[in-house]
């Protein structure tokens, strides 16, 4: 019961909104360029922070020999010493999981800028290429800028449910579909709405 929309007019649409972006991004760049500077800010103490958690961790294997000690010298039994291996290698997981947080972050803030750079050169690039893309009507470049910029596309089925049953059914059945187009650019958090989706295309159930 989705409503079908054509593929034509969809790729008109979101290459319409990738035009319009690149001619005028807004403060899509000012906003992408803040967020990176809070990221940054945050991780300016990774480095002294995972000095410390390193030296945590190597406490840790410490510790663990230590009980091995004594229960090999028979001071703890058994019981005593795998109580606290498990503690030892509890707080030794959370201490590795925390490493792989800041590596992650680490990483994530590297791409964030090499994604910056690429997309501010790129935006200056296709700013003066639109005319002659436009004018030799070049979908496959069209659609390799689509393709950079678009994060998702969502379409949304909205039905117009009847309000009582017909004689003879056992559920109420829409009398009209619509969809609700949805564009989600990389550098923008807001999603975009196509507007009048349904008069502008040819429209079937599917």
């Amino acid at each position: 019961r989705s409503k079908a929309v054509r593929a034509d007019w969809i790729e008109a649409a979101v290459w319409e909104e990738c035009r319009a972006f690149i001619l005028n991004p807004g403060d899509a760049l000012a906003q992408a360029q803040r967020k990176l500077r809070e990221r940054l800010s945050e991780a300016a103490g990774f480095e002294d922070r995972r000095k410390r958690l390193m030296i945590d961790l190597a406490g840790k294997e410490e510790e663990r020999e230590r009980v091995l000690t004594l229960f090999r010298r028979g001071t703890i039994s058994a019981e005593e010493a795998e109580r606290q291996l498990d503690a030892v290698a509890h707080e030794a997981g959370q201490v590795r999981e925390l490493l792989e947080s800041m590596r992650a972050q680490a990483a994530l803030i590297e791409a964030q800028e090499a994604e910056l750079t690429d997309s501010a050169a790129l935006l200056t690039r296709l700013h003066g290429e639109l005319e002659e893309i436009d004018r030799t009507d070049d979908w496959t470049r069209r659609r390799q800028i689509i393709e950079r910029y678009v994060r998702q596309i969502v379409v949304h089925t909205v039905a117009d449910v009847a309000d009582v049953l017909h004689p003879g059914e056992t559920e109420r059945k829409p009398r009209k579909l619509s969809a609700e187009v949805k564009v989600y650019l990389r550098l923008k958090p807001e999603p975009i709405a196509i507007d009048n989706s349904t008069r502008r295309c040819t429209c079937r159930r599917g």
